[in-house]
């Protein structure tokens, strides 16, 4: 299960946990229809969930979503075995890729960080098809 916890992401900002735990629910939901979001998709459901609470909503953008997404994985990857990685499907609208952060990632069992640049495609396929399989998603968050 995962231990989701509050996250500093400035000086005087902090993403609560349960906007961590409610993007992880975002994106079971996204892979379970077996498809792929895009990151400002994400922001804007994000910001819809927490539209009453200015604090938390002024902090959901496009300077934090890779933040938030790393600890989404994290604690994915590390309830997972093998671990899956969700911030496989969350993707720019311009090229359907995810963004150059996903493939720094270094932690869990097969980290994207290892992947070499001439292999990234059939990764990325093996990648999001280990997320569109819900089942794996042990973490129950």
């Amino acid at each position: 299960m995962c231990n989701w916890e509050d996250i500093c992401i400035g000086k005087n900002a902090v993403i609560p946990a349960d906007v961590l735990r409610t993007t992880c629910e975002i994106l079971q939901e996204v892979a379970k229809q077996r498809r792929t979001i895009a990151y400002g998709e994400l922001i804007d459901l994000l910001k819809e969930k927490y539209v009453a609470n200015i604090y938390i909503s002024r902090y959901i953008n496009r300077f934090t979503i890779g933040r938030i997404l790393d600890e989404v994985n994290k604690q994915v990857a590390n309830t997972t075995n093998p671990s899956i990685y969700p911030s496989s499907i969350v993707v720019t609208k311009d090229t359907g890729k995810p963004g150059d952060g996903f493939w720094e990632v270094q932690y869990g069992t097969q980290p994207p960080a290892r992947v070499q640049q001439q292999n990234r495609v059939d990764a990325l396929t093996k990648y999001q098809q280990a997320v569109f399989d819900v089942s794996k998603w042990s973490c129950n968050c």
